[in-house]
């Protein structure tokens, strides 16, 4: 049996404990944007089993005068939840176009963990000029984020020439590749690709978590029909809020899970997801 957690807050406006402060503004605009509901992923990384969901979110007035985010948790790992002691948001700040119309793909990071100027030149250099794409700072408030992790998003409608994956998706993987850590410059980087079903909304979602033996060529060799059919296999696309699976080497995929549009886990690989 599941247990409910009321009114747990996941954000204000006061100085935190990174010594940053989200505005008012800023918070409200997020607040805007959110999604109904949210499988919660283990400190940020939503290519792991959901620990919990969120659901009922709504901002009330501090009695200092701050804004406080609050919402209900309904929590499906115990022992993981309790390991980081509630939740956290994540949000984006810096953008930068490289372009002028709009971007086909953007390439997020955490500016805790990666230089954001050093990985702006990267994408620049490899990404061929006919592709419009972003470099946007990833700001995660966990007070430990323990894996780095290089998201590359894109809308999976999109009609680029040779495919996505074969032509902006692998360049986007080869830059993201030759990005290392400042917080830990010998430390592992995860690159996930986020396969968006909506052209403006965040979800559903297709995360594709990319194996570490993985090379541009197996990138080039994934098909975003494939991929959807082994997701549509399991739960109908119109009910779904994320499917995850990992690329293995060769570009052949192995679905890991799948929430519905309430943050439910609707299928699990049997073993660890």
């Amino acid at each position: 049996m599941s247990r409910i957690i009321e009114g747990q807050i996941i954000s204000t406006t006061h100085v935190d404990s990174h010594g940053e402060r989200i505005t008012r503004d800023e918070m409200i605009a997020m607040f805007s944007r959110r999604s109904p509901h949210r499988a919660m992923g283990n400190n940020h990384n939503l290519s792991k089993l959901p620990i919990a969901r969120s659901f009922n979110d709504r901002l009330e007035e501090l009695t200092d005068g701050e804004l406080a985010w609050k919402v209900d948790v309904e929590v499906f790992d115990e022992q993981a939840y309790a390991q980081f002691g509630g939740v956290s948001i994540a949000f984006t700040r810096r953008h930068v176009r490289l372009g002028k119309t709009e971007p086909v793909a953007k390439l997020k990071l955490n500016t805790r963990q990666f230089d954001f100027e050093a990985a702006v030149d990267e994408v620049n250099r490899i990404v061929a000029r006919r592709h419009v794409v972003e470099v946007v700072e990833k700001v995660e408030k966990a007070d430990v984020v323990t894996v780095a992790i290089i998201a590359i998003a894109s809308f999976i409608g999109l009609e680029i020439a040779g495919g996505f994956f074969k032509a902006i998706g692998a360049s986007l993987f080869e830059a993201a590749r030759k990005l290392r850590r400042k917080d830990s410059p010998a430390a592992p980087t995860e690159i996930h690709f986020h396969l968006h079903l909506q052209p403006e909304r965040k979800i559903p979602m297709l995360l594709l978590a990319v194996d570490a033996e993985c090379t541009v060529e197996d990138i080039r060799k994934l098909s975003e029909t494939a991929v959807l059919a082994a997701v549509e296999q399991v739960v109908s696309l119109d009910q779904l809020e994320r499917a995850v699976a990992i690329v293995r080497s060769g570009g052949t995929i192995e679905l890991q899970y799948a929430t519905n549009e309430a943050g439910e886990i609707v299928y699990r690989k049997s073993g660890d997801a």
